[in-house]
């Protein structure tokens, strides 16, 4: 019993690491490029929430997924992250920047 577990399990967690892992890449070349160029190839973002120290988070929301960008005073995205359905995710999370 325990010998046909261990295959599955290991196969789960492999499929969950490379689907998570094309999100985070996805998302994390958007990097040092401008807020305005992310805007102009996802649209307005759900959010646009002003940090005390003169940045802004950008998020997008969709059905079961959140994605933030973190904007730097010079208008250049610094961090990423994401939370929800990766599928949603990695569907929402748009075409690599050029």
């Amino acid at each position: 019993m325990s010998k046909r577990i261990v295959p599955i399990l290991l196969a789960i967690l492999c499929c969950s690491c490379m689907t998570t892992s094309s999100v985070d890449r996805k998302i994390s070349e958007w990097r040092g490029h401008t807020a305005d160029e992310l805007i102009a190839v996802f649209g307005s973002p759900t959010d646009d929430i002003k940090l005390g120290s003169g940045g802004r988070v950008i998020t997008y929301r969709q059905r079961r997924c959140v994605i933030n960008f973190t904007v730097n005073t010079n208008g250049v995205i610094t961090a990423s992250n994401w939370k929800g359905s990766k599928r949603k995710c990695d569907i929402i999370s748009g075409p690599a920047p050029h």
